[in-house]
């Protein structure tokens, strides 16, 4: 009987269930869209139950694609959004509130707060991370201090909190299992990344109760077992990775200095740091890249707010393209030196700058702006927030000359190019499955025995288009100096 792993990928906009054979080769995959909530000023919130019963209907889809019965699955993994979170009866397993998404900026005055008593410097020692409302702590303490009786609940151990993960896990198990893994705990501030454990100096600042957090496992583990109900059979759950350490792993960034940039919602960038972890002192993240066998290996993250979002922002707000195909189209009419830059902070700006109250704004227009030029600087924006992290991490000893990368409808020629113009390093893309849900697949692998190291599953990837700078530095450093000055400019105050 052939065997597979089921691995489940769920992600801000869809969930995605995908099944691999013996040789991690993608067999079938299926998709369900999710909604969020983002009405609210500063609010962004998703239904957890809707979520959870997304995870089964992608993957009930997903086996019946490949043809597989319940028989053929040897393990599930489950790769997630970092940061959401979510609080949830321990015996009903009934949401107390909403999840709150990694998007969601409600606990700004909470952290500002926090960061003016001083807090930062003690929290980033201990976790890598620097105070912000998109991690999950803040989160977790607005819960706490604002849904009723849900403190009261929390400190009689009648609560528990998680990341999606985490609470997927738990409804896979029936509630047996309340669990995470270590990629997941170092996205939340109460993680000590050092000490690999949740710190009870933390949990005591945040007012947290540690009765009420998941525990702490290897990114290849034993996590427990699914419910019949699931997809018809207990099945080992034997993998867990945050989403942007699972592509890490199958971008096969296990070396140090190996870097790799997604571009999907938001845009990450990490670097593989070994078994040491490296501090920024340029405003990066220190975080974990994966966890084997109690063996830490750590990465250096940077992230932006909005990536591929921006491609929703010109189609449904500004109403300049039709749809996503439109972009290539308008944009490469558009010359990499055009006079027009867009500061796209629309939800504020993440590392380096972590300017969480930054505006937007549109420089260089006149007469002869057109929308394909509007369209071209919003796209080429990312590309120069990419420089911004890696400039930092220059900065920081951190030299990348290859930058792997992957996503959605920003991974264009066009882009591409941009991308390793504005950038000066050479752009690596894939012909093979290098999704999350693969990076998973490859921790369940090794907890099955079907593999003994990542390293021997390296050969999944296969090599497809590189993209080689086209400009000097000369030009580069004019079209840098323009991004600087629109930077420094939203920052400046209006007189």
């Amino acid at each position: 009987m052939p065997e597979c792993i089921l691995a489940i990928d769920q992600g801000t906009t869809l969930t995605q269930a995908t099944v691999y054979d013996r040789t991690l080769t993608c067999v079938a995959t299926a998709s369900e869209e999710v909604e969020f909530d983002q009405s609210l000023i500063d609010k962004s919130e998703q239904d957890p139950d809707a979520l959870w019963h997304s995870v089964i209907g992608a993957s009930r889809a997903a086996l019946n694609r490949a043809g597989f019965g319940p028989g053929n699955v040897a393990g599930i993994a489950l790769t997630n959004q970092r940061e959401t979170t979510v609080v949830w009866d321990r015996h009903t397993g009934q949401p107390a509130y909403p999840a709150i998404s990694w998007q969601d900026r409600r606990t700004e005055t909470m952290c500002n707060c926090w960061r003016d008593e001083g807090r930062d410097p003690l929290i980033k020692g201990k976790t890598g991370l620097t105070i912000a409302p998109y991690f999950s702590g803040p989160k977790l303490a607005w819960i706490l201090d604002n849904v009723p009786a849900a403190r009261e609940k929390a400190e009689a151990g009648k609560l528990c909190f998680g990341t999606l993960d985490s609470f997927i896990l738990w409804h896979l198990t029936g509630g047996r299992v309340h669990a995470t893994d270590a990629t997941n705990a170092a996205r939340t501030l109460l993680f000590n990344i050092h000490e690999q454990q949740w710190d009870r100096e933390l949990l005591h600042l945040f007012n947290i109760p540690s009765v009420m957090m998941p525990d702490v496992r290897d990114n290849a583990a034993d996590f427990g077992v699914s419910e019949t109900s699931f997809i018809g059979a207990e099945v080992p759950i034997c993998g867990l990775i945050g989403d942007q350490q699972g592509i890490l792993v199958a971008q096969n960034c296990l070396n140090a200095g190996n870097a790799e940039a997604t571009y999907s919602t938001g845009c990450f960038a990490l670097v593989n740091t070994g078994d040491r972890p490296a501090t920024s002192q340029n405003r990066l993240l220190t975080t974990l890249a994966y966890r084997i066998d109690g063996v830490t290996t750590y990465a250096v993250e940077g992230s932006i707010a909005m990536a591929g979002s921006v491609i929703d922002w010109l189609r449904d707000d500004l109403k300049v393209i039709q749809d996503e195909y439109d972009i290539e189209h308008m944009a490469r009419t558009v010359p990499l030196n055009q006079q027009e830059v867009v500061v796209p902070a629309l939800t504020g700006f993440g590392a380096p700058h972590w300017e969480h109250n930054a505006q937007g704004a549109i420089f260089g227009i006149s007469r002869k702006t057109r929308a394909d030029n509007l369209v071209a600087a919003t796209l080429r924006s990312i590309a120069f927030q990419t420089e911004d992290l890696l400039r930092a991490m220059r900065y920081d000893a951190l030299q990348v000359d290859d930058l792997k990368v992957d996503g959605g409808a920003l991974i264009t020629p066009w882009f591409l190019q941009s991308l390793a113009d504005i950038t000066g390093v050479r752009i690596l893309t894939s012909r093979s499955d290098t999704k999350a849900a693969r990076g998973a697949a490859m921790m369940a692998a090794l907890q099955l025995d079907w593999s003994t190291s990542l390293h021997d599953m390296r050969d999944g990837r296969s090599a497809g288009t590189t993209y080689h700078p086209s400009i000097d530095d000369a030009a580069r450093d004019i079209l840098l100096r323009r991004w600087d000055e629109a930077l420094f400019r939203i920052q400046a105050p209006l007189a």
